[in-house]
Formats: C-alpha cells, structure tokens, sequence
C-alpha cells in the first residue's frame, strides 16, 4: 500500500499516470516505445541517483535495496514516456538501462530468476536504444552470471561473444572488459578446459592493466571489480581447475587485499579457499572457512553465496561424520 501510494504521488509531480500492476521492467519496455517531457538537470540528477544506489549494492542486503532501485526505475520508465529530445532520450535511456541491470542483480542475490532475467533483459533494450555499447556489453555479462549459464558454459561464450544481442566484450570499457573476460574464463574452467580459461585469465590481467587510460566520462559500468577482485577470480578458477596449491596461494592473497567494505564478495572467495583445502585434505580449516561465509551470506542474504557453501557442503560429503562436518550441517540447516 505505501509502495503503490509513493508512485501515485511520484505521478502527481511528474504529471505522469503511474501504474502500478505493471512491473518495473515491463513498465521500461513500455516507456521506450512512448516518450514524455523532461529537461537536462532531472537527467544529471537521476543519473547521480543511480550512481549512489550502484554504491550501495556491495555493502547492503538486497531485500533493503531492491525497493528503492525499483522505485527509481518507475521514475526513469515515467520520464522516457514524455517527448524528448533525441540526446536526453539517449542519455535517459542509458540510465535506465544502468539502474534495470542494478535491479537484476539484486534479484539474482534473492534468487528470484524469473526477475532478474526480465530486469537484465530490460536493461539490454534500453542499452540498445540509447546505443550505449558499453553498457549494453556489461549487461549481456550480468545476464550470463544466471544459473542457466552456469550449468551451460557453452551458451554463456556464445551471449559473450556476441552471438545473442549484439554487445560484446570488445564493446566494454577496460575494467569491465577484465570482469567480463573473467567470465569466459569461469567458461572455460566449468567445461573443464583449463588451457582456455588460464588464457583468458591473463587476458583479463591486461585488461585490468589498462584501466588507468579509461575515459573517465563514460562511467565504468563495473566499478565492483577491482585488482583483488581479479585475483580472487584467477583463485576460483584455479579451485575448480583441480590446482588447490595454487587456489589456495592465490585466494589468501586476494582475500587480504580485498577493500573491508566490499561485503558480497568475500563469501564467494573463503567458500573457493574452502574447497581448495578439502582438495588438500584439511577439513577442519574447509569447515571454518565454510563457516565463516555462510555467516556473512546469510547475514547478507545473498543466495548466490549460500549456493556456493552447499557445494562445499557437496565436496565434503566423503566426511559427513566428522565432528568439524556435522556443525556445518547445523549451520546450514538454520540458515534455510
């Protein structure tokens, strides 16, 4: 009721009819077929709303964000429908497109499939309107992070290389190019071809390399991945590629660097350490290593990372008697 009450007098002030049955992302699709009236300034200050909400994707739940960002977007879809021009349709558009894709991932991180497929699809219509191309790459690479491109590595290089809408990871500025090339490692290394995804996995450190000559007014579309973060996925690559030595070398020295607020991602990176221990045998430390990101994920409330400590879980079933195993078990029985 509040919800539906908010978007009534959001199109009070914006002089649009809001509807609230539709959902957000049907609501974009729509709005870019019909455009309303708006001038530079409200675009600056959307897009700065974006930007500040894009800032808190890694450090807070996103069943606290998802309200917001979905609000947002209905401005974003109300404002496309006025008559523009041809620049601030462009420009509105990009944001949009940037604000759906932050609205996928948060629905990824509840696991809600069915809107995190619609909110990145989306986003790639508005990228395509806008012929944002760098922001059209990032969002093919968010819509490959899905379940259904984990569990079909081929399909997810084929979206990646353009095969499906167009963008590719050529179109990306230099620090999502790196993410996006770590992806197709992720591939590679799903499928088993190890020579492929250490290829790509140096590919991605020259991208990462050339991130200081990026053009600052086109935003980085994935500020989230940084050096460390690059590392810690040259680690789990290296955990799913057999090599646990040499995971667990890299995975330590990625968890040390990584900066203290970037939440989300450390429970990815201990539950990869963690099975590089299990492949060495130590599963006292593969256990308090699960432990440990099991806490901070469902702290978080982030399924992805609950997803990535039940396949731990699956690895250490050879032990399931243990003392250390059985108290995981209790965890993850309480988490749901």
């Amino acid at each position: 009721m509040r919800r539906r009450t908010f978007l009534q007098g959001l199109g009070a002030v914006t002089g649009v009819a809001v509807t609230s049955a539709l959902e957000p992302w049907q609501r974009l699709s729509a709005a870019l077929r019909q455009p309303r009236r708006v001038d530079p300034q409200t675009v600056s200050e959307l897009e700065h709303i974006t930007i500040s909400l894009e800032g808190l994707e890694s450090q807070v739940s996103p069943r606290a964000l998802l309200g917001p960002v979905a609000g947002h977007l209905n401005t974003l879809a109300s404002l496309l429908q006025g008559a523009l021009k041809p620049s601030l349709q462009r420009q509105l558009s990009s944001i949009a497109g940037e604000t759906a894709g932050l609205a996928g991932w948060l629905a990824f991180d509840m696991e809600d499939r069915r809107a995190a497929a619609a909110y990145f699809r989306a986003g790639i219509e508005a990228a395509q309107e806008a012929n944002d191309r760098a922001l059209g790459a990032y969002l093919v690479g968010s819509s490959c992070v899905q379940p259904a491109y984990r569990e079909r590595p081929q399909a997810r290089l084929r979206r990646l290389q353009g095969q499906t809408f167009g963008f590719q990871t050529f179109d990306a500025n230099p620090s999502t190019r790196a993410w996006l090339i770590t992806l197709e490692a992720e591939a590679h290394a799903l499928a088993g071809n190890e020579r492929a995804a250490l290829i790509a996995l140096d590919a991605a450190d020259t991208a990462m390399a050339s991130t200081a000559e990026e053009d600052n007014s086109r935003r980085p579309r994935a500020a989230f991945f940084s050096p460390a973060r690059l590392i810690g996925e040259r680690g789990v690559a290296l955990a799913r590629l057999q090599q646990p030595q040499a995971a667990q070398q890299v995975l330590e020295s990625a968890l040390a660097s990584l900066d203290p607020e970037v939440i989300k991602t450390r429970p990815r990176l201990m539950a990869a350490l963690a099975t590089a221990h299990v492949r060495q045998g130590s599963i006292d430390e593969a256990c308090r290593l699960g432990s440990k990101a099991l806490d901070l994920a469902a702290r978080q409330q982030v399924a992805p990372n609950l997803q990535d400590v039940r396949r731990l879980r699956l690895d250490l079933e050879p032990w399931r008697k243990t003392r250390a195993v059985k108290e995981l078990d209790e965890q993850l029985a309480l988490a749901g």
